[in-house]
């Protein structure tokens, strides 16, 4: 890689921790993150996840190896940070899934069930635009190998007893998945049909 690639990639690695930083400094942003990873530190998460978001960005619009392997590292950080670092239960725990059709309901009337909900969601965003960057097989396969790992997140989980085995997160996991890979196909084929229009 030229010098002048890693220089490009440290400057905006410093933009982004400073971004990190002022992001805190807003209130409801660090409410929010001390309510939902008390355990981790709100600059270091928020750093990680921006990194993986700009460097997965990058991908979207043009593959870059380097930038890619550093949205994967990074990404990978920020699911450990959100799903495992956490007090640990005393028993296995496991939710039905059942209280999604309530919470729906409830999703403009109730903060911490909205957050909850576009938090599942979004975190899982960028794995579905990841598998269809690396696309491993035909689209249907690879979203049904992204589920299995979300499936197998959840049951790490459960037998470390650092979260719940919830059919509900399984759902809006699965559901953020999809997105991503729709996110991405829509961006593939408008910057397809522009590439057109320029030859023609």
């Amino acid at each position: 890689m030229k010098c002048r690639e890693i220089i490009k990639i440290l400057i905006e690695v410093l933009i982004i921790a400073i971004i990190s930083y002022l992001i805190n400094l807003i209130p409801f942003v660090s409410n929010v993150l001390n309510m939902f990873i008390p355990k981790v530190n709100n600059v270091v998460y928020t750093f990680i996840g921006l990194i993986s978001v700009y460097m997965l960005g990058k991908n979207i619009i043009k593959y870059q190896k380097i930038s890619f392997i550093i949205s994967i590292i990074s990404y990978i950080i920020l699911i450990i940070l959100t799903l495992f670092v956490r007090t640990k239960y005393e028993n296995y725990m496991y939710k039905d899934g059942l209280y999604l059709l309530e919470w729906f309901k409830n999703i403009f009337n109730n903060k911490v069930i909205f957050i909850n909900i576009i938090g599942n969601l979004v975190l899982f965003i960028p794995m579905g635009i990841m598998i269809i960057i690396k696309k491993i097989s035909k689209i249907s396969i690879d979203i049904l190998l992204g589920i299995l790992i979300i499936i197998c997140l959840e049951l790490v989980q459960f037998f470390t007893k650092r979260g719940v085995f919830d059919l509900g997160d399984i759902v809006l996991n699965s559901i953020g998945l999809v997105i991503g890979v729709a996110v991405y196909i829509v961006r593939r084929e408008v910057f397809h049909g522009r590439k057109q229009e320029k030859r023609s």
